[in-house]
């Protein structure tokens, strides 16, 4: 059964956020108003690659409908969630001038090495 989900996050960095999604391949619209499914939602719209409706960040809520995956992997919203945090991982080490090296592993996981 479809129905609006919410997650509880943090966006600290929205420019880690943006590079997230241009990795990915996803579409960023800030003060957007999008209907998920029949519900209006306003906020920052991210349209996933091969998902239906955006997910919209509002505050500290991830706003999205995937209908048990029938309009969109969960993956991809799992994997915004993890380059994000890479990337503003990243940035935060750079500005304390803190040298970084990124491995993705085979199993998905992105092994960040500060120096």
């Amino acid at each position: 059964m479809s129905h609006i989900a919410t997650i509880e996050i943090q966006i600290k960095d929205p420019e880690a956020l943006a590079e997230a999604c241009r990795d990915m391949g996803a579409t960023i619209t800030h003060n957007a108003e999008v209907t998920i499914y029949k519900t209006s939602v306003t906020g920052t719209a991210i349209q996933l690659p091969g998902w239906v409706f955006p997910v919209v960040l509002r505050d500290t809520e991830l706003i999205y409908d995937n209908y048990e995956g029938r309009w969109g992997d969960i993956a991809r919203l799992k994997r915004l969630r993890q380059l994000y945090t890479t990337k503003a991982t990243i940035r935060a080490a750079r500005r304390m001038g803190r040298r970084v090296i990124a491995q993705e592993e085979r199993n998905g996981r992105i092994r960040l090495t500060l120096g």
